[in-house]
């Protein structure tokens, strides 16, 4: 191998190895956001994690720098298993967007429901109310999963939504007040 082979493999192994840092910074960041239901981002760049990590690992194996290796290798585990735990440690919900609104609501098997507003890169909690309008005995996860609901009115304080749930053996259309959560 020549001189600038080898200097570009270095700077290229280099840069890599900072973009996995930094991509790893950003997944535990992102599931701590998630885990506190501060911000949930809903960009998809777990296609780019992996492959930056595979790239960053190749490239380090080949250079022979064993210590960056082990480094990336424990942290991109120790990220993915932080990951799936956080994952699977949400209730089941079922997600429908908010008619006349940029809203959704969230219904959680544990009787709450959220509303959430969607941007382009992540969604936040705007609002949350325990309730039984969705609770149906008739389902596995005793959540009702068709609804629909939509937006009558707004203020900067509260939000009156127009639900309507069909389960198994029942049909209900309520109005329901829900407070907005303080900034």
């Amino acid at each position: 191998m020549n001189l600038s082979t080898h200097k570009t493999l270095q700077k290229t192994t280099q840069i890599f190895f900072v973009f996995s840092l930094l991509i790893i910074a950003f997944s535990v960041f992102d599931v701590i956001l998630q885990w506190y239901e501060v911000v949930e981002i809903t960009l998809s760049y777990s296609i780019i994690w992996l492959a930056v990590l595979v790239v960053s690992l190749l490239l380090l194996g080949i250079s022979g720098k064993w210590k960056k290796f082990s480094l990336i290798l424990f942290l991109g585990i120790g990220n993915f298993l932080l990951f799936i735990y956080v994952a699977f440690s949400f209730p089941i919900s079922v997600t429908k967007s908010v008619k006349n609104s940029q809203y959704l609501l969230e219904v959680n098997a544990n009787g709450k429901y959220k509303i959430l507003e969607k941007n382009c890169c992540f969604k936040r909690k705007i609002a949350e109310k325990a309730s039984g309008i969705f609770f149906t005995p008739y389902s596995k996860i005793g959540i009702v999963h068709v609804f629909e609901a939509r937006l009558i009115s707004e203020t900067p304080e509260m939000m009156v939504l127009e639900i309507e749930t069909s389960g198994y053996q029942s049909f209900r259309k309520v109005q329901d007040t829900i407070q907005k959560m303080k900034n």
